[in-house]
Order: C-alpha cells, then sequence, then structure tokens
C-alpha cells in the first residue's frame, strides 16, 4: 500500500512541476511579449493566448480578413506572433522595393526559404547550409541554363502531355480517375494535375530517368506527400514540434524515399558509365561526357556513412524546392479553367484565338506566344488568388524611416500579394475578373511593381515565362480533348495554404470527351 501512496504521490508531483514548468513559459512569454511591445520604435506586436502559438488560430481561419483587420488597428505595418515566429507585415505599396531589392545580408530569401520547408524536411537545413546564399546562387544558374532552351523544353512538356491523356497510358488521367472508356467523368483539377506537372519539371530539371516505371510512382507519391504537408496546419506549428505533427512525419519519410530514388538514379547513370569507359578503353569520364555531380564511390557509400548522407539529403532539399517551385502551375490550369467556364464570353475568346494561332502560324512556341488573350486570363486568375503573405527573414535590423519604426534583426518581414493585387490605385475594380487588364500596355507586368505572382527584383522566378508556357499546352490540351462544366457551386478560395489558393470546398468539373 505504502509503495502505491508513493508512487501516486511521485505522479502528482511530477504533474504538479509540468503544469508549473507551463505556467512559468506561459508568464515568461507573456511578460516578454507586453514589454517588447512597449518599445516605441518596434512595430506593434500581436501576440496570442498559448505560448508558441501566438495568433496562429486566428490567423489561419481568415487570413486576409485578419492581416486586413489588423492594419485598420495597427497601422501599415505590425508584427504576428505565429508558431514562434515574428512575422511583421509592411503593407503599404512603399515597402516593396524595399523588400524586393534590399540586399541579401539585410533582407534574405534564403533564410524565408529555410523556415518555410523546416516542416517537409528531416534535417537542420542551417547546420548543412542546403539553402544558403552560395548554395542556392549554384541552383539559380543552372536555372538559367534550363529555362533559355525553351523549344527542347517544349518537346517534353508535349510529349508527357500527351502520353498523360492518352487512354492506354497507366500512369495517366483516365487510371487516375478510375474511368477508362467512359465518354464522361467527374474531376476535381486541383488533384488531377499535379502528377503530371511535377513529371514534366522534373524530368526537364531533375533527371528524365524519373518517367521509368521504377521511379515514377514513389516520385510522385514523395512530391505530393510534402506538398500536402505545406498545405497543412504542420506550416504553423512551431519548428521544435513539427516532428511531432502527423503530416511533417508522413513528409519525412517521403523525402528520404525521394533522396533514396536521386540516388539510386546517379549510380545507375555513373555504372552505366563506367561499363561504356571499359568498352572504349577511355581513361576518364570527361572523355565520355557530362560532369557528375558525384563520383561512383561517394554515391555508393551515401547511406553508409553520415557526412555523404547529410550531403546527399542537402542536394535532395534543394531539388524539391525547384520541383515544389513549378508545382503551383498545377493551381493556376485549375483556377483558370474555372474562372473560364464561369465566364463563357472569355471562354469563347480563348477558344477562337487558340485556333486563329494554330492556323496561322507553324511553329508551336510562337502559337503558344501569341496566345496574348489567354495569357491575360492566366495573369488575372493568379492575380486574384495569389496568397496573402510572402516572406523575407531580416538578418539585421531594417529601419522605416517613413514610419519611425526599426524591425528587429531575426523577424520575418512580409509583404502581401493579395493586399497588393487588389489595392484600387493600381488596379481599377480589383475585385472584378478583367483580363483585359493586361493587354494594351493596361498594367505593367513587371514582377515587383503591381503583379507579385512571380515575386519581384533580384529573387524574381526565373521560370516564370515556362510556368506560363506550361500553363498553355496544358489548358490547350484540356480544351481541345473535353468539353466540360462546373457541377457544384464554386466556394470561396482558401487563402491559409501556400501559394495560390484553391476552392475551400473542392470544385468538381464534369468532363466529355470529344471525338478527335
Amino acid at each position: 500500500m505504502d509503495l502505491q501512496n508513493n508512487a501516486v504521490a511521485k505522479s502528482s508531483n511530477m504533474m504538479l512541476s509540468i503544469i508549473t514548468i507551463f505556467l512559468t513559459v506561459f508568464i515568461l512569454r507573456s511578460a516578454y511579449i507586453y514589454i517588447k511591445s512597449l518599445r516605441t520604435n518596434s512595430p506593434p506586436l500581436i501576440g496570442g493566448y498559448f505560448p508558441f502559438i501566438g495568433c496562429s488560430l486566428q490567423f489561419l481561419l481568415n487570413p486576409v480578413g485578419f492581416i486586413n483587420n489588423a492594419r485598420e488597428k495597427y497601422g501599415s505595418v505590425f508584427t504576428m506572433h505565429i508558431a514562434g515566429l515574428n512575422i511583421t507585415m509592411c503593407t503599404d505599396i512603399s515597402h516593396i522595393k524595399l523588400f524586393y531589392n534590399s540586399k541579401e545580408d539585410q533582407v534574405s530569401l534564403y533564410g524565408a526559404v529555410s523556415t518555410f520547408f523546416s516542416c517537409v524536411l528531416p534535417i537542420d537545413v542551417d547546420k548543412l547550409s542546403v539553402f544558403d546564399a552560395i548554395s542556392l546562387k549554384k541552383l539559380k544558374t543552372a536555372q538559367h541554363k534550363i529555362f533559355p532552351n525553351m523549344h527542347q523544353y517544349l518537346d517534353t512538356m508535349i510529349e508527357r502531355t500527351n502520353k498523360y491523356f492518352d487512354e492506354k497510358e497507366s500512369y495517366g488521367f483516365y487510371n487516375y480517375l478510375g474511368t477508362r472508356g467512359k465518354e464522361q467523368g467527374l474531376v476535381d483539377l486541383y488533384n488531377i494535375l499535379p502528377p503530371l506537372i511535377v513529371s514534366v519539371n522534373s524530368m526537364c530539371i531533375v533527371a528524365p530517368e524519373l518517367s521509368l516505371p521504377q521511379y515514377y510512382h514513389k516520385f510522385i507519391a514523395c512530391i505530393r506527400t510534402m506538398d500536402e504537408t505545406l498545405e497543412s496546419t504542420a506550416l504553423h506549428v512551431h519548428k521544435n514540434f513539427q516532428w511531432l505533427h502527423p503530416s511533417s512525419r508522413k513528409a519525412y519519410s517521403a523525402f528520404r524515399e525521394l533522396a533514396s530514388i536521386l540516388r539510386d538514379i546517379l549510380i545507375d547513370r555513373i555504372d552505366f558509365r563506367q561499363e561504356r569507359l571499359d568498352i572504349l578503353k577511355l581513361t576518364s569520364m570527361d572523355e565520355f561526357g557530362e560532369d557528375l555531380m558525384y563520383d561512383a564511390n561517394f554515391l555508393k557509400s551515401v547511406f553508409d556513412n553520415l557526412e555523404t548522407r547529410n550531403k546527399m539529403y542537402a542536394m535532395t532539399a534543394r531539388i524539391f524546392s525547384l520541383v515544389y517551385a513549378g508545382g503551383t502551375v498545377s493551381k493556376s490550369v485549375a483556377s483558370c479553367m474555372i474562372d473560364l467556364l464561369r465566364r463563357p464570353e472569355y471562354m469563347k475568346r480563348v477558344k477562337e484565338e487558340q485556333a486563329h494561332c494554330k492556323e496561322k502560324y507553324s511553329d508551336l512556341l510562337t502559337q503558344l506566344s501569341e496566345m496574348h488573350f489567354l495569357e491575360a486570363c492566366i495573369n488575372e486568375t493568379c492575380r486574384r488568388t495569389t496568397g496573402p503573405i510572402v516572406i523575407r527573414k531580416l538578418q539585421k535590423p531594417l529601419s522605416l524611416p517613413q514610419e519611425n519604426l526599426v524591425i528587429p534583426q531575426g523577424h520575418l518581414m512580409a509583404i502581401s500579394p493579395y493586399l497588393l493585387h487588389h489595392d484600387p490605385s493600381t488596379h481599377k475594380d480589383p475585385y472584378v475578373y478583367d483580363p483585359s487588364r493586361w493587354l494594351n500596355n493596361n498594367t505593367d507586368t513587371t514582377p515587383g511593381r503591381v503583379f507579385h505572382a512571380f515575386g519581384g527584383g533580384s529573387h524574381a522566378c526565373v521560370g516564370m515565362k515556362m510556368a506560363i508556357v506550361e500553363t498553355k499546352v496544358i489548358m490547350g490540351a484540356l480544351l481541345e480533348r473535353f468539353d466540360w462544366e462546373i457541377t457544384n457551386e464554386v466556394s470561396p478560395p482558401d487563402f491559409s495554404v501556400a501559394g495560390l489558393a484553391k476552392p475551400v470546398v473542392p470544385c468538381i468539373l464534369k468532363y466529355t470527351r470529344k471525338q478527335l
């Protein structure tokens, strides 16, 4: 009995200790937030009722409304304490240049990227320098080498798109829907298009071997799991506790599987080249072809040695960031299709333009380039659905002389593309879907001025042109092969997800196959 009483007493004392520690942390954190909010030269701080959470819940419920209300109450600059992060919103147009064009050692894109991807990467991105300035500069240089060769990219895009919509394709449109052999079906484009987009981008940017059966399905599943995590509540959990979130744990497993796939591809390449060297009696790999990033001995010991495994993980993380950036095309295609279906007059004009360009130009890239109205529709869709927040990390304190404020070092500086895209001073009737605003130079679409779907300044998206071309190709394929209609009421966009918003309730479309 005494032993039982002692056990109960110990359990009670332990519980009391845990409660005491929790309350102490809460009180100290609240005091810290309060004292910090009293600093006259720091932006007003919006905290919350719980430590580590801050105002995350209020923000997630209605991000746009929360930012609008905070701006009305606190002015154009204010700080939100979300999941252990201090995010300082700068909502005035005058802040755009500062946000996009400040030097990396003060307003850092790379620091923000590290923060954003932490919920899907089971590695210390800072310790491994995954997204440091040097690493991402090399990655950006590689992108610049890929994207100018648009004709070669376009050939792959067309080949993959045609294959995806081929009824015989085992990894295609009909297989995913389970409607092979049927003339009609129901589809949520937001779910059905990502495998196509990911496969096109990956085969052009990462490795053509990803189209092989032994890699394709696994690769698509890994990317989808990690994408879904970046749209889950895991993104808003304190980074020290993200490993507890079920979505993050799934993403970590998917990431390791992705690293394994890429490792196997590179090993196969090296083995193949070594065989060719032996056959041709060459002594140097440089005599045979392109250089590889890693030699055979390194790759084959990747998962047996911690140092080399971490290097492989770092490379995999950078590759995923490239694939993820291109994946937003699926949302732009789906949203643009819905916007056009709701406005038959614009849909008719898009189809007429497509027919005209095909008849007038023989070169496919020229056809796509001349589809100006379709591009205007894509821009207008992106304007209306680009999310409420884009971030950078401050490496040094940043002064805002106009507001007489200083944003502290370590804060995430943020602007709101949604608010800027709906500012009447730059976009007349901002809540009206009007593609004509992008025609005849009615609006300057240079990234970072009045259009923020592709970023701006020195870090504007280098894949912007490629994304527009890809969207046009897939839109063309959808309109050529099927007739479409909306089957349910289109719900408001969900701005709590990263990137472009999509309807809160899935928008289900009915397709009817055309006789080609």
